[in-house]
């Protein structure tokens, strides 16, 4: 119900809605004789177009942003019409289309420099509260924390900008609604949504239903996952990876390296993360996962793009893909019933994947990884002056690796090597085998230094042939392995496992 009183000041219901309320130094104006000069010069049409084309990049939430912050402009509408009016302007047909502005369709926006924290405020704490007000649940902290991180970041590309004090006054707000939060997770009151850790042994299970199920789509969870896991990524971070992000190390592991993360877009300080194979545990072996889904697939990859999980489609397809198809595998009963035996009910989600091999690598074991490395792989921030002191390490980053592939550093075996051959594609046979199983894949991108990373993947499908691929094809005769095509080649098979 909107208030009895009016709670707008009147000097602010009173002030005009125009560029005459924004000061000159954000506007740009001024009398400096100088700037006029410079204003006044006309650019060449290319050099603009080249120039939107870069501050047209925005980050991959921003859409979210943008509704967000019309979800809250509606909800002003219907119970604070009077702080609509003053708040809230439509946007021109040229600020629509201006794609430096990323507003995606929206066509209101806010006068942010008139936005007290009091109108985000009452937003979240009136409209954001109940996720079930009949059944008294709230929402969890993150929900309304996000309202409040689109503000800013929509604030962030308006010629409107938000008052001084509006971000010490939301900081003291927050810390009081996590205080509120705290005491109705203590009620029960609370919907918590967030994923529960995926631990290496649900990991191990889900990889292995995964390959059962005998579909393009099992094999696509099964290569997805392992990447994901290896890397402690996000579904994000797997979603947009091409051939250009794999190489081989100068020893025995493939090298990921993004091109960006969610809290570094220009890429400035991604780091190497080295991805182990694991022989003796074939069901996570990323190197034995990767290579035959790139196998099976590479008849996809006869284009342009060197996308590995993306199809031609927009970014974050193949994350939404893997999501949808790993909730698809564990809808069976007994299946679900085992899955709550590790994650509570309605907490299991592929970003469980990257809090279990997080877990995993730091409590499994007396002898963990370096912290550093810890951090520098899951892309999470050490800290201003750690970052100035802790740096990348690839002994660290190696150590790391094979914990995640799934080998104990307490056993005698953490150190085995993983499949390969005594020779290289020099070898006839060995690039035989090359062509037949990642021939589109050389013709389409080699020479970009895929060749050693795909000589790894050819020689896991080599060694696990007849122990692992094969049995899966004489259970059932569908199965996507029978469409590697080394495998209907029995004397090549075996010419190849002896070099």
């Amino acid at each position: 119900m909107p208030p009895t009183s009016n709670p707008i000041p009147n000097h602010v219901l009173n002030r005009r809605r125009n560029d005459n309320d924004i000061p000159a130094a954000q506007t740009g104006g001024g009398d400096d004789p100088a700037a006029a000069t410079l204003a006044a010069i006309t650019t060449r049409p290319q050099d603009e177009a080249e120039l939107l084309e870069t501050e047209s990049n925005t980050v991959a939430s921003f859409p979210d942003y943008r509704r967000k912050v019309t979800e809250m402009i509606k909800w002003w509408k219907e119970h604070y019409s009077e702080a609509y009016d003053v708040l809230v302007f439509e946007l021109s047909d040229a600020e629509r289309n201006d794609k430096r502005l990323h507003y995606f369709g929206t066509k209101h926006d806010l006068r942010y420099d008139l936005l007290e924290p009091r109108w985000v405020q009452i937003f979240i704490s009136g409209g954001k509260k109940w996720k079930d007000e009949a059944r008294t649940v709230q929402y969890a902290f993150d929900t309304p924390r996000k309202y409040h991180d689109a503000i800013l970041k929509c604030a962030g590309v308006s010629k409107y900008k938000l008052p001084l004090d509006y971000r010490p006054k939301m900081k003291s707000y927050l810390d009081n609604l996590k205080i509120e939060k705290n005491k109705a997770k203590s009620n029960r009151q609370l919907d918590e949504s967030e994923a529960d850790a995926i631990g290496i042994g649900l990991y191990e299970q889900i990889c292995k239903w995964a390959i059962e199920a005998g579909t393009l789509s099992g094999i696509f969870v099964w290569a997805f996952a392992t990447t994901q896991w290896n890397i402690m990524g996000r579904t994000i971070n797997v979603d947009p990876m091409g051939f250009h992000n794999l190489r081989k190390s100068q020893h025995d592991s493939i090298v990921i390296q993004y091109d960006s993360n969610k809290m570094d877009k220009k890429g400035e300080r991604v780091t190497p993360k080295n991805c182990y194979g694991n022989p003796v545990r074939p069901n996570i072996c990323i190197l034995l996962a990767l290579g035959c889904y790139m196998s099976i697939n590479q008849n996809l990859f006869g284009r342009k793009s060197d996308k590995i999980f993306q199809g031609e489609g927009k970014g974050g397809s193949a994350s939404s893909t893997f999501c949808k198809a790993l909730l698809k595998l564990i809808r069976d009963e007994e299946r679900a019933k085992i899955v709550l035996q590790h994650c509570r009910q309605g907490h299991f989600h592929p970003h469980g994947f990257r809090k279990g091999a997080g877990t995993h690598v730091t409590t499994s074991t007396m002898d963990p990884p370096p912290i550093p490395s810890v951090l520098m792989r899951g892309e999470w921030s050490l800290g201003k002056v750690l970052e100035v002191y802790w740096k990348y390490s690839m002994i660290g980053d190696t150590y790391l690796g094979r914990c995640l592939a799934g080998f104990n550093p307490d056993e005698p075996g953490f150190g085995v090597l993983p499949p390969h051959f005594r020779v290289g594609t020099e070898n006839a046979l060995v690039m035989e085998g090359m062509r037949l199983c990642f021939g589109r894949i050389i013709d389409g991108f080699g020479g970009t230094g895929i060749e050693g990373v795909l000589l790894l993947f050819l020689a896991s499908i080599v060694y696990h042939a007849d122990t692992f691929l094969l049995p899966h094809i004489a259970n059932n005769r569908n199965h996507p392995f029978l469409s590697i095509p080394l495998l209907s080649q029995p004397e090549l098979l075996k010419h190849c496992l002896n070099l």
